[in-house]
């Protein structure tokens, strides 16, 4: 998911989206795409205003399909686009996600947990960064907030 309008990076994210504002010298959305593009078959990425060159970076770099969801809400994708017919599982990965994806640990819990219609998953960030902090119990998550961790 790309398609944010980066409101908390603003002005950074007045002519560009937050996807493509660089950290460590690579746009934002870089470390994921490179975790994934070996391993997952299918790389779709949602964008927003200001995409055109993160459709261009994202085609040349794994992504395999992009879909604007310009003014219909972050998740309008999920019930408006052939994800409707996988069967198949899905993992859904915000743009600002800085972390190390451990896939097969990821796809070994979903299995574990009887392969759910919808799993989040956790992460432990490399730095201090604003966000989304989940809480949870024996892997069901029991709050999500942006203020407390």
């Amino acid at each position: 998911m790309a398609a944010g309008q980066g409101t908390r990076l603003a002005p950074l994210t007045a002519t560009r989206p937050k996807a493509m504002l660089p950290v460590d010298g690579a746009p934002l959305i870089s470390k994921t795409l490179l975790q994934l593009k070996n391993k997952i078959k299918n790389i779709v990425v949602t964008v927003g205003e200001h995409s055109e060159d993160l459709v261009i970076y994202v085609l040349e770099n794994g992504g395999t399909k992009v879909l604007s969801t310009l003014y219909k809400g972050n998740c309008w994708w999920l019930f408006n686009s052939e994800i409707r017919e996988i069967d198949e599982p899905v993992l859904v990965l915000p743009c600002d996600n800085i972390t190390n994806l451990n896939l097969p640990f990821i796809y070994d819990n979903y299995q574990q947990l009887g392969s759910p219609p919808c799993m989040v998953v956790p992460i432990s960030p490399k730095h201090e960064i604003e966000g989304d902090f989940i809480s949870s119990n024996n892997g069901i998550v029991t709050a999500i907030s942006r203020n407390v961790k």
